[in-house]
């Protein structure tokens, strides 16, 4: 009754929320398929029960799970049988049928007028796998109803009941392994291991067939060791899902482009913050790092510091630079825009039409089952037209420095950290302070970004004999620090300079970086902070 009574809850409520407009019958349909899915097997398990008829000693035979009731022989069991087949019809056999009627017709419709309603409605059969094993829906309900009949047809043979179930779920995880159908690793995993455990717990079940007491002492403890087993695994799958919400996120910045009109751009943008920024910054560019489409938006959301989207005239029709772009606007992602000039307008009706007009109905599709939905899509380019996100301009027939300092620009709109400002490096510099004024007795300053001029005029700090650098990693790629030496070796030669390593990780620059300094070019083509 499980099963029923849940479906019937499903459809109660998404009755409710459609009188109120909050959903679709579409998605109603496919919240029942989904508690269908959840509870498949338990209900095929359960509705053949009467069917298991197992043997007595006097010839007749009884339901296993009732053994006072005897099969065919009285009114209780025709009832039950009746009740059984209804059972299996309603909610295996017809739900079975109903998902692979969908799958067969599923290249087709996605291609069609309709087919993000299509989607919409049987989601719970396609949204959890990817896209490339969408029919992997038909095996998982075939593997799950043989488990459930293969007790009920061999009630009587033991061997062959566990011959059939070994076969089914050896079967059942080869495909599993050679497709991984799922749409993250992580469920991937858990299937498999779920598939191996059920399939030790199977064999080891086979040593009930000889019951000697050595044997019932020596399956006890196999089944505890493997219970154990199963529960530590869960436990650092658990934990290690868990860490994800604690630990810094995977990549600091995403860059999401038009390929045919922004690749080299893209490029170009993250080999400028890499040569610019001393700090190990992991940058996400879908032509280096992107192994697998189907994770794509779900780097964006929960692996990424920042995205930066590259706004060229073709960027909105792409579908997956509108999915990476929602993706980021849902998770709430830090954001920052660089707008190219051929990118007109940042209207959002006119942009939603235009992306209505030239998307095929297996691109809607296709963004529909990962979850991107045109609402999502239009409320994501109204951020842009109302400047709810920084844009930055760029004018890509500009010289090379002043698109170098576009891409300063963005690294600062990202808030990616600095060093000047950081509140790390501002504690060590007062712990320095404080050390320095105990040991010397003498007048110690911090000189801030603001005050970096001064250093260039001798009569501003007459009195100045040290200038202590304190060393972290990429203090020296810092234009403020970078300024700072420049301006006392020009004005200053009589200064004497005092290197501060104060973290061991920190490495001095390769030959390149003095040279630069020394010309003074070093602090000039860029505006962000380390």
């Amino acid at each position: 009754m499980a099963l029923p009574l849940a479906v019937l809850a499903v459809a109660a409520v998404g009755r409710i929320r459609l009188a109120l407009g909050k959903t679709t019958w579409a998605s109603m349909f496919s919240n029942q398929g989904a508690v269908v899915m959840i509870l498949y097997l338990a209900s095929a398990r359960v509705a053949v029960l009467p069917l298991q008829c197992a043997a007595n000693p006097d010839g007749s035979s009884s339901v296993q799970a009732y053994r006072s009731v005897i099969c065919l022989e009285v009114p209780e069991h025709i009832v039950m049988v009746i009740l059984a087949i209804v059972g299996l019809v309603l909610f295996s056999i017809t739900p079975l049928a109903a998902v692979s009627w969908a799958v067969w017709v599923y290249p087709n419709r996605i291609q069609s007028p309709g087919s993000i309603v299509f989607l919409e409605r049987w989601r719970f059969a396609f949204d959890r796998f990817s896209n490339e094993s969408y029919a992997y829906a038909v095996v998982y309900l075939w593997r799950n109803l043989l488990i459930a009949l293969t007790p009920a047809v061999f009630t009587n043979n033991q061997a062959i009941q566990v011959l059939l179930l070994a076969v089914i779920l050896v079967a059942g995880l080869a495909i599993q392994v050679r497709l991984m159908p799922w749409r993250t690793s992580l469920a991937n995993l858990i299937d498999v291991l779920a598939s191996v455990s059920v399939s030790i717990l199977v064999v080891g079940s086979s040593l009930l067939m000889v019951m000697t007491a050595q044997d019932v002492g020596l399956l006890q403890t196999w089944i505890s060791l493997h219970l154990l087993a199963t529960f530590g695994i869960f436990v650092c799958v658990v934990v290690n899902h868990s860490l994800k919400w604690f630990v810094s996120k995977k990549y600091q910045v995403f860059i999401s482009h038009h390929k045919g009109s922004a690749a080299a751009l893209a490029r170009w943008f993250k080999t400028c913050m890499l040569a610019q920024q001393r700090l190990k910054l992991k940058i996400f560019l879908d032509s280096d790092d992107l192994l697998s489409v189907d994770a794509l938006f779900d780097i964006v959301a929960h692996q990424t510091q920042n995205v930066i989207l590259i706004l060229t005239k073709e960027y909105f029709t792409r579908p997956w630079c509108m999915g990476e772009f929602v993706s980021a606007i849902q998770s709430r992602v830090p954001i920052v825009a660089v707008k190219c000039k051929d990118c007109e307008t940042l209207n959002t009706d006119l942009i939603v039409e235009h992306v209505r007009s030239i998307w095929k109905e297996s691109h809607k599709a296709l963004l529909s089952s990962l979850g991107v939905t045109e609402g999502l899509v239009a409320k994501a380019i109204a951020h842009l037209q109302h400047n709810i996100i920084p844009v930055v301009e760029l004018d890509r027939s500009a010289s090379e420095s002043d698109q170098v300092n576009v891409v300063s620009a963005t690294m600062e709109a990202c808030r990616l950290g600095t060093f000047a400002f950081s509140k790390e490096a501002q504690t060590c510099c007062f712990l320095v302070r404080r050390k320095l004024v105990l040991l010397t007795r003498t007048v110690v300053d911090i000189l801030d970004e603001g005050r970096v001029d001064i250093l260039g005029n001798r009569s501003a700090l007459p009195e100045l004999g040290v200038l202590v650098v304190l060393l972290m990693q990429g203090t020296l790629a810092d234009p403020f620090v970078a300024n700072a030496l420049f301006l006392t070796r020009k004005a200053r030669e009589d200064v004497n300079l005092v290197p501060l390593i104060a973290d061991p990780n920190f490495s001095f620059p390769d030959p390149a970086y003095w040279a630069q300094l020394a010309s003074g070019r070093r602090g000039a083509t860029c505006r962000f902070r380390v």
